[in-house]
């Protein structure tokens, strides 16, 4: 089965259950939409092979409320994924709030970040909770052209943050953002596999 992180469309899931996912996203942030309906959209995909990994709710926001980060943790447990994501919060404050939640409902929060991320820019979140993680991309800075590349081909220091997990014994999953072009006779799984074999070697 497929492993789908719902973070942007993937060529593989069906536009109308994207549209699916927009729609019931936006309606999440009034806390009103039925969580059956994610639980329809988690077996609807299954039927194609695709199970849901991450989910990327519109309301984790510092001014999201309480109540729309619960209905979000208990929409992505629905469709059975074990992450949500989110950028990485500049107060930590926002990341301690989440973290909580993420321990109350044991779905991880995985944080973006790009060119800022530096090796210890996620000490104080992953401090704050085992349920706040990781969700990496590769990325050139501004000044080499800003585009998202393949793992290890950019100027994120994934490897640096890879071994300072491997060394501070952080138990959590590192999730892998593909939002780079897929190159011509290639796939995503083809190119996340590309990223994990840097991961596995960056951490030898």
């Amino acid at each position: 089965m497929t492993s789908l992180d719902i973070a942007k469309p993937a060529g593989s899931l069906p536009l109308n259950s994207w549209a699916i996912l927009q729609k019931h996203g936006a309606e999440a942030r009034r806390e009103t939409a039925p969580i059956e309906k994610f639980a329809a959209l988690k077996k609807h995909l299954a039927a194609s092979g695709i199970s849901v990994y991450a989910y990327k709710p519109d309301a984790l926001r510092e001014s999201s409320s309480d109540a729309e980060i619960d209905y979000a943790m208990n929409a992505a447990k629905a469709l059975g994924a074990k992450s949500v994501t989110v950028e990485l919060p500049a107060k930590p404050e926002q990341s301690k709030r989440l973290g909580d939640f993420a321990s109350k409902h044991k779905v991880y929060v995985g944080y973006h970040a790009h060119t800022q991320a530096t090796d210890t820019a996620w000490d104080v979140a992953l401090a704050q909770s085992p349920y706040n993680s990781m969700h990496l991309k590769d990325r050139k800075t501004k000044e080499n052209g800003a585009a998202n590349v393949e793992w290890g081909k950019g100027d994120t220091p994934i490897k640096d943050i890879l071994q300072l997990l491997k060394k501070k014994k952080y138990a959590i999953p590192v999730s892998v953002e593909l939002e780079y072009d897929i190159p011509e006779g290639s796939d995503a799984v083809k190119e996340v596999t590309k990223c994990v074999a840097f991961a596995k070697a960056a951490l030898e």
